[in-house]
């Protein structure tokens, strides 16, 4: 157990929910004595619900403690990523338009300096970008070389954009809008068929991650299409969803992973960061998602003029297998289980300990008490 400002409130708010718990018990005690029986039940029941809610104060703490370690990222990073949402609309010929919804939250404690008044956002695209429009809480910046604020910049090499958007305030949160165009969005592959692959949160982009974010992954097509989609994330919980519309969608969580073993090992490994780093602050997790969707039906097209899909590239059921057996290790009944166990072995217990003294005591004064009311009855 770590000694945290959280660990000494909780154990201070313990010993002192304690005693007057028990000073409460002992002054209604004489209203439950009209019998031998009643009067010793009073008492061993008040020391049960005693432990009983020294274990949910346990509980509690082990929550507590779960944001506390989440609360400051490794590096300072003034904003978290809170949800993400990604629009790809395919069009009939072979372009997309598309959009990157982000809502950022700030990160308590960090230090905010006028002069990084700045998000450098990073993103993958599987082809040229253009026409591009960005707001951010629904004001629209403008490309500027000037890096005033309200301005952003752009550049890109091999596939990976980056946009430099110089914040125009500061706000406890922040909703960036990203539009642009992508006039050759699908390749295709060996067997022929059209395919949009791509990577999405490829980069950290100078945000941290230390929260259940969550968001999706949206591909709009014509209803006449047909495709098959699959995605996959080493570190994020992933769910494929097929909507009537044609509406392929792919949702994703930063959940955390069950603890195998959550009685044995220590609090760190039982209750795990969302967004993990080593004791050099170098973040351990790899949040990208590896998203690929496969069509037929789009007739007008000039196969001969598409290029192909990289090497390497993993197929459908690839992916689908991948995902599969990274799922696996989200399960909110075997999570539940690890933070109940977790929490008695390393929260609980402590708790018990200190307190044990009042409570031994309280019972030692029944037990005399006891005695004494049998003597005085006979």
């Amino acid at each position: 157990m770590y000694v945290t400002f959280t660990t000494l409130y909780f154990s201070i708010a313990v010993l002192i929910f304690t005693f007057t718990l028990l000073k409460l018990s002992d002054r209604f005690h004489p209203y439950f004595q009209n019998s031998p029986s009643q009067f010793k039940l009073y008492y061993k029941i008040t020391i049960i619900i005693m432990i009983i809610l020294i274990i949910i104060i346990g509980l509690i703490y082990k929550y507590c403690y779960l944001k506390e370690i989440n609360m400051n990222p490794a590096k300072n990073e003034v904003y978290r990523l809170e949800q993400a949402n990604y629009n790809i609309y395919i069009q009939d010929n072979g372009s997309a338009d598309i959009e990157h919804l982000l809502k950022l939250h700030r990160n308590k404690n960090s230090p905010i300096k006028e002069s990084k008044n700045f998000i450098s956002y990073e993103f993958q695209e599987i082809g040229n970008i253009s026409d591009i429009q960005v707001f951010v809480n629904d004001k629209k910046m403008y490309k500027d070389v000037s890096k005033m604020n309200g301005t952003y910049t752009t550049y890109s090499k091999n596939n990976k954009n980056n946009i430099d958007i110089y914040l125009p305030y500061f706000n406890e949160e922040i909703n960036i809008k990203l539009k642009y165009f992508v006039e050759n969005a699908l390749v295709r592959d060996g067997d022929n068929n059209l395919t949009y692959y791509n990577t999405f949160i490829s980069y950290r982009s100078g945000l941290s991650y230390n929260t259940q974010f969550k968001g999706s992954i949206n591909f709009f097509m014509a209803k006449n299409y047909m495709y098959k989609f699959a995605a996959d994330s080493k570190d994020l919980y992933l769910e494929t969803k097929k909507d009537t519309k044609n509406i392929a969608q792919i949702y994703f969580e930063n959940k955390l992973p069950y603890a195998k073993n959550p009685i044995n090992s220590n609090g760190e490994d039982a209750v795990k960061r969302y967004d993990k780093f080593d004791d050099r602050g170098d973040y351990m997790k790899d949040f990208s998602i590896t998203t690929r969707i496969d069509i037929k039906g789009i007739e007008k097209l000039n196969f001969k003029e598409i290029s192909y899909l990289k090497e390497g590239a993993y197929s459908i059921d690839k992916l689908n297998i991948l995902n599969n057996e990274n799922n696996k290790k989200y399960s909110d009944i075997l999570f539940v289980y690890g933070f109940f166990a977790s929490s008695f072995t390393r929260g609980n217990w402590f708790f018990l300990i200190i307190s044990s003294p009042i409570i031994y005591c309280y019972y030692k004064k029944k037990l005399k008490e006891y005695w004494q009311y049998l003597s005085n009855r006979g």
